[in-house]
């Protein structure tokens, strides 16, 4: 399962996310939502202001959780690290690196084709990153098995391409390169006027404006399948907007 595994299940038909329940009252705790109501009963579901749900997904670097704001009264996506070896313990100083990269890295941008991070810190020995939580799927998941696609399905999928394309082009405008581009790390949702793609997951970007990045001179990380033949051979050039 991809890294930022945090998009709802699909359970609409035809392929398309739910649409989005009306947002609650940030100041009316009787306008929460039932189950919100539930697990806030339980201690263990709390994480500072957060009431914890349930587990979205897992990849190399953490796991992530549905949960709610309970200052704001909204869902978001909570991205908790992996702490060090399998018994625990404190997380080694390269993971640490990358998982503030990516909080920093997606925390500078502003743009409604790129997950959206609210918060980043440490709480109890526990690295978190707190993130837009999106009410869809993945593209991997909602382009489905290979098929012959009707002119109607190319032409939406060219509009979640070029959404795509402006989320990225808004990061290198940034001095961001994302580096790990796949269909895994982009969710779809459906908007009011139609379907919305942002990037997510910017664990192994490198921010060009400073020259810091989280690989070696020569190393490569990264999907193989999805690599440039210059990221392929540690040979990263820059990007430009």
């Amino acid at each position: 399962m991809a890294d930022y595994g945090y998009a709802e299940p699909e359970e609409a038909k035809g392929g398309h996310p739910r649409p989005a329940p009306p947002s609650p009252s940030p100041d009316s705790r009787a306008d929460d939502p039932v189950e919100v109501a539930e697990a806030r009963r339980n201690p263990k579901r709390r994480f500072g202001k957060f009431t914890v749900m349930d587990l979205l997904g897992e990849g190399g670097m953490g796991k992530v959780y549905r949960a709610w704001d309970e200052t704001l009264g909204r869902w978001v996506a909570i991205k908790v690290m992996r702490t060090g070896g399998e018994a625990g313990g404190e997380p080694d100083a390269e993971s640490l690196a990358r998982f503030q990269r990516e909080a920093c890295g997606a925390a500078m941008l502003r743009h409604p084709n790129v997950v959206q991070v609210y918060e980043a810190g440490e709480r109890d020995g526990t690295w978190f990153i707190v993130l837009e939580y999106v009410r869809g799927q993945s593209l991997r998941e909602w382009l489905g098995s290979p098929t012959i696609p009707t002119i109607a399905m190319m032409e939406e999928r060219l509009s979640l391409y070029r959404q795509a394309c402006r989320g990225l082009a808004a990061a290198h405008a940034a001095g961001i390169v994302h580096r790990d581009l796949k269909p895994e790390n982009m969710l779809v949702e459906e908007g009011p006027d139609g379907l919305i793609l942002k990037v997510s997951d910017f664990g192994i970007c490198k921010q060009v404006s400073s020259g810091r990045a989280l690989t070696a001179t020569g190393e490569s990380l990264g999907t193989p399948a999805y690599m440039s033949p210059e990221q392929a051979m540690g040979r990263f050039r820059g990007a430009s907007p």
